[in-house]
């Protein structure tokens, strides 16, 4: 029988499906993600257009080979940040590469 040993990585997936289900169903506070999907609702263009680029951007943090810690940092700073992340993410995180399948 195996047993199950507790490690960092084993978090990854409750803490991803957590940030998604905070972000589309907008139960944040403050000016984070959550209230750029508020604004989808209405259908303002822009709100749209900034969750379409932050969930393109958490799904390639996701595949991509960088450590947990790294992971869940840029998590943050799109979360609480979603313009400014995004554009931090565009120019400064292309150095890791998505895992080969």
């Amino acid at each position: 029988m195996k047993t199950r040993s507790f490690t960092w990585q084993s978090l990854a997936t409750p803490f991803l499906a957590a940030f998604t289900m905070f972000t589309l169903t907008g139960c944040a506070i403050g000016g984070n993600l959550g209230d750029v999907w508020h604004n989808a609702k209405s259908f303002s263009p822009l709100a749209i257009l900034v969750l379409v680029i932050n969930i393109y951007f958490m799904v390639k943090i996701f595949e991509s080979n960088r450590s947990m810690g790294s992971k869940i940092l840029w998590f943050v700073v799109l979360w609480f940040l979603p313009v400014v992340g995004a554009l931090a993410y565009y120019f400064f995180a292309h150095e890791a590469t998505p895992k080969k399948a």
